[in-house]
């Protein structure tokens, strides 16, 4: 389940929407969607999804497009259009997001792995113009994308009548609570501008933020995060907090959320990080590129999961043999090394590399 927080400002003050992962597509359940609520299956069941084109508008061509959409593809363009409208999109934070959120499951026969995977999923999106490409990277890959506005006024209506998106008005004094516990949270506000029960965000594995108001240092996401481990621990396993300015992170967030497998914390102007995130053994994606962070701890290189680390001018010292690194590292960006003469053994596993040099 996935509920989005709108942001004050937005079209519809106060509204939450709640995302559910649940849904059924005719008789047959999306492979991959083993969290979904029943909740979600029986609103899908109630509504009717055919589209009528009685009169074609752009949103009811796009609708039917989305409906012969095959797995991944339909639930990934859902999570593009929780991306705020008109928002630059970073292919790179998508695919970290469609990986870790569970979207990507390729096929037992293939032998694609995930970040093939999620490229292949966004060169169809585009072959089927549901999305546009803004900029590319030198080496011919897409840099950032759009999606078209057209869209975000037919799939999230249409996530709605499936059961992906519950819709609550927090000004609706009347409103029920959810019966449901909360498993995906997005929010464009403060988040302390929003208040959930225990129960409601007891079990929940992701957190995404595009609050990018830079005012004063974000105390309210480490109150939030301390409120989802009072038990001791949390199921969080993404933590998306790119562009929140400064968020107040606790000591203790490795040592509580321990399933922790994506922490980005890009343009976030920290000064640190609870050296406790470094020892987080299902820790596979680290994001501390464009901070104010100028080293990690060395127990980086012990998270024997980690896939992809972002860093932008840290120096750190480098393991030299295999056994003391990270055998399924693909991406090591922004490290400063001190001597270049150095062989290491590692390097020809990595798919991306950057690297400076100084001294």
């Amino acid at each position: 389940m996935v509920r989005v927080i709108e942001d004050p400002k937005g079209k519809k003050k106060g509204e939450e929407r709640a995302v559910s992962d649940n849904s059924k597509q005719g008789k047959q359940k999306k492979a991959g969607m083993s969290d979904h609520t029943q909740q979600g299956a029986n609103v899908a069941g109630e509504e009717n999804h055919s589209v009528s084109l009685e009169e074609p508008s752009p949103s009811n061509i796009l609708a039917l497009g989305y409906h012969g959409l095959p797995y991944p593809l339909s639930p990934c363009l859902i999570y593009l259009c929780l991306f705020p409208r008109s928002y630059e999109i970073p292919i790179r934070r998508l695919f970290l997001l469609c990986i870790f959120q569970g979207l990507m499951k390729p096929l037992a026969e293939s032998c694609l792995n995930l970040e093939d995977l999620a490229e292949s999923c966004l060169k169809e999106l585009r072959d089927r113009n549901l999305i546009e490409v803004v900029s590319w990277r030198l080496d011919g890959s897409p840099k950032t994308c759009f999606v078209p506005s057209t869209l975000y006024d037919s799939i999230p209506l249409i996530a709605t009548r499936m059961g992906y998106f519950h819709v609550h008005f927090i000004s609706d004094s009347t409103s029920k609570p959810p019966n449901f516990t909360i498993r995906r949270l997005v929010e464009y506000s403060d988040i302390e501008k929003n208040s959930f029960s225990g129960k409601e965000i007891q079990h929940l594995c992701s957190y995404i933020s595009f609050n990018n108001e830079k005012k004063e240092p974000s105390r309210a996401v480490g109150k939030f995060l301390n409120k989802i481990t009072t038990r001791g621990f949390g199921f969080l396993t993404v933590l998306d907090l790119e562009g929140v300015y400064k968020p107040a992170l606790p000591e203790t967030l490795g040592r509580k959320l321990l399933l922790l497998r994506y922490v980005g914390l890009r343009r976030t102007f920290l000064n640190s990080i609870p050296e406790s995130v470094c020892d987080i053994w299902y820790l596979e994606a680290l994001d501390v590129k464009y901070t104010l962070i100028t080293t990690l701890p060395m127990s980086i290189w012990k998270a024997y999961n980690l896939r992809h680390l972002y860093m932008h001018g840290i120096f750190l010292e480098i393991a030299i043999n295999d056994d003391e690194f990270p055998i399924h590292l693909k991406t090591l960006w922004g490290v400063v090394i001190g001597d270049s003469r150095r062989t290491v053994n590692w390097l020809t596993r990595l798919r991306v590399f950057a690297v400076e040099i100084s001294g």
